[in-house]
């Protein structure tokens, strides 16, 4: 490590306070300024600002190992600032993605400080998570990074929905942290330290049946983290939340410490054996799933969170499909997307019509990134095995590919008709946001191939070279997930528009509804999109129909097995048993009271009166000789006093 001073101070410490501290103590400072929210949000962007070229100029320090290092708590080791190239490059994106929300919402009035102050405070839990080389501290910045995830709530929504949506996103947190707790302290068990790469290394080389727990551990947290399926509702409560806060706290911290955790721990997962497998298949079925919900829902809020959740799972997958470092790629170059994607859309719908050009374009590159990003993973994940689950990752990128096309056009659309809001301009810093996103996206489309090759050298990736055009568009037409999708769709267009088939799709679906959101056209995406919605109403009308009328038949049936079991057979035993016991019990209690209750009774009351009758005895034998006693003192006093008055 080399020391670096200036003017009598240690500039890296100073570098790392800035990146980790700068953020919270900002936090305080817009807490404080809570009555001047103008003078609050420009403190805020200064110092988000400093804290972004503070990481910036990490850059240099990569691969000069523990920068800083220090004791917390005595007897669980040294910490310290690693300065490893995965966790500086997602330093970097963390503050970086603080400075551009906020500039987003420099100008507006409905931020409360509040939220910005969490906002900075998940920022600096969030870097000090992505750059400590220690598991406890890095459990305890997981822990704050979510407690502010859930304190947002609160700040944004009032009494009582807030409070009620924080405590159960929070319960659900909460049970991946335990997991990840559980992990820590049985490799601490095996290892003897808390350093994560020594433990991580010592727990690669356990006995698989050893492995097992710890990597389900980490892995629930990762589940959860991510807000992959059943564990997406906290991540579903963000709708409530403004956009600059949904898109920085649960559109990038979050999710991003999900995916970094997974990286860590895939060497467990490969040798896991059969919960790897188990981990593919799950995470590749909630990817599907995620992006068919994307696909039917109309609110574009909840359908950017079902697509941070199909990447999750995708990610997921990746990693059990031996391409972690291919899922790590993504992971970083979906972060900027993610942030286009969620400001784009919150500021189209602040805008209104007539001034949509600019943001639907930008929002278009977002998801063509995305879509692109998403194929060349799963291409990287082709050149490195041919995994079976890769067919559903194929499928989940062609999905995408549709619900990008459809969320432009319905972005477009939407606010175009009659009961869209009124045109108003486009606030600067909103506009500057998604304008240096949109830069950042354009850059990287021109320069990929040299910044894979940069990047991947630098964290030690094992990636193939950067496919081309032509071999993008080949892998494109020749493998069936995507192609089969895209088809599926289209034929499900041309069923639509065909008479003879309208009466069977009516038994299943309701054509009707389904054409009218359709375009007119046989497109791709309308057709997958009506497809989406007709398989989701198949099972809410007709799954969900089946399953209640065999609860409507058998809750009478349980109910008179259970009457019968109650009336007939415990009944009919207990009174059995009562016919029989009371006798024996009356026979008892006569016994215990006749005989022996009553003799001893008797022999307790003689007792007693003897005593007595002895007790009033000598009481009155000792009062008869006291007075016998006094009588002849009294008669020898009244002769002595005759003597005395009469003389002889």
């Amino acid at each position: 490590m080399t020391a670096w001073t200036g003017c009598g101070v240690d500039v890296m410490s100073g570098l790392i306070v800035g990146v980790v501290g700068l953020p919270l103590l900002t936090a305080g400072a817009v807490l404080a300024l809570y009555r001047r929210p103008r003078l609050a949000r420009a403190v805020a962007l200064g110092g988000a600002l400093l804290g972004a070229l503070a990481a910036s100029w990490l850059l240099s320090l990569i691969g000069q190992g523990t920068l800083v290092t220090f004791d917390w708590i005595p007897g669980i080791g040294s910490m310290g600032f690693y300065a490893g190239a995965t966790g500086i490059y997602l330093t970097l994106l963390t503050a970086w993605s603080a400075l551009l929300c906020l500039l987003y919402a420099a100008l507006d009035e409905t931020l409360s400080p509040v939220a910005t102050a969490l906002g900075l405070f998940a920022t600096s839990s969030g870097t000090a998570a992505f750059a400590f080389d220690h598991f406890l501290a890095r459990y305890v910045a997981l822990e704050l990074t979510a407690l502010c995830a859930v304190l947002l709530l609160v700040a944004e929504r009032p009494a009582p929905e807030g409070p009620r949506r924080a405590w159960s996103g929070y319960l659900v947190l909460r049970l991946g942290d335990a997991g990840l707790l559980a992990a820590i302290l049985l490799l601490l068990r095996h290892s003897g330290t808390f350093a994560i790469n020594t433990a991580l290394e010592c727990g690669a080389a356990l006995p698989p049946a050893v492995l097992l727990p710890i990597a389900a551990g980490s892995l629930l947290a990762v589940w959860v983290k991510t807000g992959s399926i059943p564990f997406h509702t906290w991540l579903a409560q963000g709708t409530r939340l403004s956009w600059p806060v949904l898109a920085l706290v649960y559109a990038t911290i979050i999710p991003n410490l999900g995916g970094y955790l997974l990286y860590r721990v895939a060497p467990l997962l490969m040798g896991a054996g059969a919960l790897r497998q188990t981990v593919l298949w799950l995470g590749a079925a909630v990817a599907l799933l995620a992006m068919g919900l994307a696909l039917t829902r109309q609110d574009l809020k909840r359908a950017l969170l079902y697509v941070v959740v199909a990447q999750g799972g995708l990610a997921l997958s990746l990693a059990a499909a031996d391409a972690p470092e291919a899922m790590l790629m993504c992971l970083l170059g979906q972060t900027p997307v993610r942030l286009l994607l969620f400001l784009g859309a919150g500021a189209a719908e602040a805008t209104g019509r007539g001034r949509l050009v600019p943001l639907v374009v930008a929002f278009g590159l977002g998801g063509l990134t995305l879509v692109g990003l998403t194929l060349v993973t799963v291409w990287w994940a082709r050149q490195a095995g041919g995994n079976p689950a890769l067919v559903v990752a194929e499928a989940v990128v062609a999905l995408t590919a549709v619900w990008a096309v459809r969320a432009c056009r319905r972005l477009f659309h939407l606010y175009h008709d009659d009961l869209s809001p009124p045109a108003t301009t486009i606030a600067w810093p909103r506009l500057a946001a998604i304008a240096l996103l949109a830069s950042a996206m354009l850059a990287g489309w021109l320069a990929f191939d040299p910044l894979v090759q940069f990047l991947a050298p630098t964290m030690r990736l094992a990636l193939p070279p950067a496919p081309t055009l032509p071999q993008l568009l080949r892998y494109l037409f020749t493998h069936p997930a995507l192609i089969g999708t895209l088809l599926l769709a289209l034929g499900y267009g041309l069923l639509v528009r065909w008479p003879p088939f309208r009466p069977w799709l009516e038994r299943l679906d309701n054509l009707g509804r389904t054409v009218s959101q359709l375009t007119g056209r046989v497109t791709l995406e309308g057709a997958l999109f009506g497809l989406a919605g007709g398989l989701r109403r198949t099972v809410e009308r007709g799954l969900l129909e089946r399953f209640n009328r065999l609860v409507a038949q058998g809750v009478p049936a349980l109910g008179r097995g259970v009457r019968r079991t109650v009336e007939r057979g415990l009944l009919e035993r207990f009174n059995r048993l009562v016919a029989q016991g009371v006798p024996a019990l009356g026979r008892g209690v006569r016994r215990t009271v006749e005989l022996g209750g009553l003799e001893r009774f008797n022999r307790l009351a003689v007792q007693s009166a003897r005593r007595l009758g002895e007790a009033l005895r000598r009481l009155h034998t000792g009062r008869l000789r006291r007075n016998l006693l006094w009588g002849a003192i009294s008669l020898a006093l009244a002769l002595i006093v005759l003597l005395l008055l009469y003389p002889l």
